[in-house]
């Protein structure tokens, strides 16, 4: 059946065919669980079924959370999607705790020391409205889960200002080093606060229509079972 929103047009198809020679530069962010992480993930999946299918070739340029993509078209994490890009997944923040406790609200949560990035520090106090807690801030990722690393002993530990309850972070992102840890259990979703993985477009028109058009098939036929093999796996 014909579909205008994914079915390609004579002129798209003559593109696609005087572009075969070329080689498109796109970025993608390496390392994020699921999403692509060494070459593997539903945004690969993706790619590799755009080349195969319409014979398109890409240069894939890797880079990692807090570089800066050398590409217009990229994978990218960012707060919200625009109309120029294509959204892939959202990621919310939860709270991940050593203890197997689930909180259903923010006031659940009252009493807990919580280590938060600074970056992200006024975002969580304003979706955790309501829950009296106390934030212990770190400036990179790797503090962060340090802090979080620290055994508590009422005794040995009181004066420990390491000690931390849980920490809150993107849940995906950062899923397999809360899975290595051993110790780490998703106590709380933060559902509104999210950010997106995008696929940002470039300055070619015709190719822009070509990737949405195929993504819009993509995600109805794979998508699904893509994710699912994805996170299974991790």
């Amino acid at each position: 059946k014909q579909d205008k929103k994914t079915t390609l047009t004579l002129l798209e198809k003559q593109w696609i065919e005087n572009s075969k020679n070329k080689i498109i530069d796109i970025s993608i962010l390496n390392e994020i669980p699921v999403i692509n992480y060494s070459g593997e993930g539903i945004f690969f999946d993706f790619i590799n079924s755009l080349e195969e299918n319409t014979s398109l070739e890409f240069n894939k340029v890797s880079y990692t959370i807090g570089q800066v993509p050398k590409t217009e078209y990229a994978l990218k994490l960012v707060d919200k999607h625009n109309d120029n890009q294509i959204l892939i997944y959202r990621d919310n923040y939860a709270l991940f705790t050593k203890n197997k406790i689930k909180y259903t609200n923010p006031e659940e949560i009252s009493g807990l020391v919580i280590g938060v990035l600074n970056s992200d520090l006024t975002d969580v106090n304003n979706y955790l409205n309501g829950a009296n807690v106390t934030y212990k801030t770190f400036e990179t990722i790797d503090e962060l889960f340090t802090a979080n690393l620290v055994e508590y002993n009422e005794e040995e530990n009181a004066d420990n200002s390491n000690y931390i309850d849980g920490i809150i972070v993107l849940k995906t992102t950062y899923l397999e080093d809360m899975l290595q840890s051993q110790k780490s259990f998703i106590s709380y979703n933060i559902t509104e606060y999210t950010k997106d993985y995008v696929l940002s477009l470039g300055s070619i028109d015709r190719l822009n229509i070509i990737i949405n058009k195929y993504y819009k098939k993509w995600y109805n036929d794979n998508y699904a079972k893509s994710f699912s093999s994805h996170l299974l796996n991790n």
